[in-house]
């Protein structure tokens, strides 16, 4: 009997080392891409031209859900009206079949898998497939050629795979956070190629253009929380199938990834669902090329070859120059020679050719007439790391920020914050922000609007408390920070309530002594 007792412990041991081992080897992707949204893939979210002449103005492309086992593609256009090839945005289903062990690889990045590929009305194949994580909102697949017999061993597969140079992205929310921010690089004033297809079209449009589009603007993190902003200043100006997010024709986007291949740097820009790479060269002078790609994808080629075999107007050009501004009485557009310097509703050039209008000069500056920060906020004020705030007379600067000036302008009451300045030397605008401000005795907190107005402004009106701290920059504030009193003036009124309250103390000590007095004598 304990013989058959053993015997059957020794059984289950085995069936238990059986199940662990089984466990182990299970095929299963990581859980970072199996979140409960879509993942988009070779997904272009902008209007462009077929060579035929006729147009696209819908998103499409592939829309991928993961399980922890599949990974399904699902095509979102209708073939016929896709110019691409079409057998690269065939909807797939990828099953995990095994793990391929890699000395260098972890769960996450770098781990190859032989998955099995399903494409409609074909028969089923194997590849070996690696993921490779830029940031928690990318990542890169490479993909071994395809074959129907499933291979003995993953390193038959998996010993030739190449790169797939189309990223898998989702866009995110305002509240998540990017694990790889992109490094802030200044401003840089651009202007677009000869061969830029535009939005509006025509002798009169290309007339309009020779005169607004000479000055626009690049701003990559020039202030920390404002991302990346592409200006284009007037819907003249802006190429055909980009998507910009107002009537003031810029693009406002977040830099979701960037990285280095070959010998150029790329920035991957979201807007939600909408998608844009912005390529360098990694070493450049003050004047460089720079294209902008719509789409999230990686072209590496010298001449653009992969972008080129797609669409030539998958991308735009952009003649990059830096630019650091320090005078504001300058003219900010190419044809500022005889201007209308009315500023109403119809003029779009006053504020653009201050100069040539007789707005400014080297003491007076229509746009950024000064004012003083209040007495109570005035003075030196430190955080935890012992970083200074100094507000002296019209000027406050700022720990990572640097210096504002507070700019008069008419307040609406409703609205939060003071209209300051700021000026850069690492080519970024001018530009109005909304700053906050609130003492609390001896302590000052500050928080400021992560978007901003850029000098001179737009269009015929000039920027105000309201242009500046409208409802989407109160919307998007930085987080509040505190400080301490270092060298402050007393809150006003503060001094009197608290000698009232020494006063008021001394009386009741008095009282209560006397008091003591009386009860010992009876």
């Amino acid at each position: 009997m304990r013989t058959m007792t053993m015997d059957m412990n020794i059984i289950l041991v085995a069936l238990l080392l059986s199940v662990v081992s089984y466990s182990s080897t299970v095929c299963v992707f990581p859980e970072s891409v199996q979140i409960p949204r879509t993942w988009y893939h070779r997904y272009i979210p902008v209007a462009y031209s077929n060579p035929d002449g006729s147009s696209i103005s819908q998103r499409a492309g592939l829309e991928i859900r993961f399980t922890s086992t599949k990974m399904e593609a699902i095509f979102t256009l209708n073939n016929r009206r896709w110019p691409f090839n079409s057998s690269d945005f065939d909807s797939y289903v990828r099953t995990c079949v095994e793990v391929v062990s890699e000395s260098n690889a972890t769960y996450v990045d770098g781990q190859s898998y032989i998955i099995s590929e399903k494409i409609e009305n074909e028969p089923l194949r194997y590849r070996c497939m690696q993921l490779v994580n830029r940031t928690n909102f990318v990542f890169q697949v490479k993909l071994s050629a395809a074959t129907t017999e499933r291979p003995d061993t993953g390193a038959t597969l998996c010993g030739s795979i190449s790169l797939d140079p189309w990223p898998i992205v989702r866009y995110t929310y305002d509240h998540e956070s990017i694990t790889a921010a992109c490094p802030a690089d200044g401003g840089y004033p651009f202007s677009l190629s000869d061969q830029t297809l535009y939005t509006e079209t025509g002798a009169a449009a290309a007339e309009i253009r020779a005169k607004r589009c000479q000055n626009l603007a690049l701003d990559l993190e020039c202030l920390p929380g404002e991302n990346v902003r592409i200006d284009f200043k007037d819907g003249f100006c802006e190429p055909y199938g980009v998507v910009a997010d107002s009537l003031k024709s810029y693009l406002q986007l977040q830099c979701i990834a960037t990285w280095k291949e070959s010998h150029y740097t790329f920035r991957l820009l979201s807007r939600y669902s909408d998608f844009y790479t912005l390529r360098f060269s990694t070493v450049h002078d003050d004047s460089f090329k720079a294209f902008l790609f719509k789409g999230a994808i990686i072209d590496a080629t010298l001449n653009l070859n992969l972008a080129n075999s797609i669409s030539r107007n998958l991308y735009v050009e952009l003649s990059v120059k830096r630019k650091r501004q320090y005078d504001l009485c300058e003219n900010d557009q190419a044809d500022c020679e005889n201007p209308s310097c009315l500023r109403d509703l119809y003029n779009h050039f006053a504020n653009r050719c201050l100069k040539t209008c007789n707005l400014c000069n080297a003491t007076y500056n229509a746009l950024t007439v000064p004012c003083d920060f209040e007495s109570d906020l005035q003075g030196t004020w430190k955080n935890a790391q012992n970083e200074v705030l100094r507000i002296n007379g019209s000027f406050a600067k700022i720990p990572g920020y640097g210096q504002f000036q507070c700019i008069d302008v008419k307040r609406v009451q409703q609205l939060e914050g003071t209209v300051v300045l700021a000026t850069f030397d690492n080519g970024c605008r001018p530009r109005f922000k909304c700053l906050s401000l609130i003492r609390e005795r001896y302590t000052l907190k500050w928080r400021m609007g992560k978007g901003f107005e850029p000098w001179p402004g737009y269009g015929p009106t000039l920027p105000d408390h309201v242009t500046v701290c409208h409802a989407d920059a109160r919307l998007q504030w930085s987080e509040w920070r505190s400080l301490s009193a270092v060298d402050v003036l007393p809150v006003p009124g503060s001094a009197s309530r608290h000698v009232g309250f020494l006063k008021t103390f001394m009386l009741a000590l008095l009282y209560a002594f006397c008091l003591s007095c009386l009860i010992d004598k009876v």
